[in-house]
């Protein structure tokens, strides 16, 4: 599990990663393959994530990383 918050948004989300396996209801989803996915692992809390998914830019910033 990992809270992130993407710039522009006042609000953290809170989001499992996973790639399809069973999850936690009420979470959202984010598939370890996509590029932001990518771009997370391995990243500590309190870092600035910086990549391109889709076609627009996105700047995330990993708030806490928990079980």
């Amino acid at each position: 599990m990992v809270t992130l918050r993407f710039d522009g948004e006042d609000q953290e989300q809170e989001y499992e990663i996973t790639s399809g396996s069973p999850f936690n209801e009420g979470t959202v989803q984010l598939s370890p393959f996509t590029t932001l996915g990518k771009a997370l692992a391995g990243r500590p809390a309190g870092s600035t994530v910086d990549c391109e998914e889709d076609g627009r830019r996105l700047v995330v910033h990993i708030h806490e990383i928990h079980d």
